[in-house]
C-alpha cells in the first residue's frame, strides 16, 4: 500500500474558488459551504485533503503502472464555489486540471 500526501493549496486551486476555499478552511458555514450532508470540521476537511492527494498520486503513478486507484477517493460532487453531497472537493478534476498543467 502506497500512501500520500495531503494536497497542497495551489492544487485545489486549480479547480476550486478561493472565496470557497477560505470557507472551507476556516470552516465557515456559508452558502459555499451548506450544500454538503457532512460536517464542516478539521477532521473531514483533512480526510478529503489526502483524498485528493491520493487522486493526484494515483494519477502520477500511472505513468510507470498500468492501472492505479486512490480507494480514499471518488468525490466529484462538489462544484468550483461550492460543496454539494458528500463531498467538499472535487479530486477527480483536481488530479485532471494538475496534470494537464504539466
Amino acid at each position: 500500500m502506497l500512501l500520500p500526501s495531503i494536497a497542497e493549496q495551489a492544487d485545489l486551486e486549480l479547480v476550486h474558488t478561493h472565496h470557497y476555499l477560505n470557507d472551507l478552511f476556516t470552516f465557515e458555514h456559508t452558502p459555499r459551504t451548506h450544500y454538503s450532508e457532512l460536517p464542516l470540521n478539521r477532521s473531514i476537511v483533512e480526510s478529503f485533503l489526502y483524498g485528493v492527494g491520493g487522486t493526484i498520486y494515483a494519477t502520477e503513478l500511472t505513468l510507470n503502472h498500468q492501472f492505479a486507484f486512490n480507494m480514499g477517493g471518488g468525490y466529484h460532487h462538489s462544484f468550483p464555489d461550492r460543496a454539494e453531497g458528500f463531498c467538499y472537493l472535487t479530486e477527480i478534476a483536481i488530479a485532471i486540471r494538475k496534470k494537464q498543467m504539466e
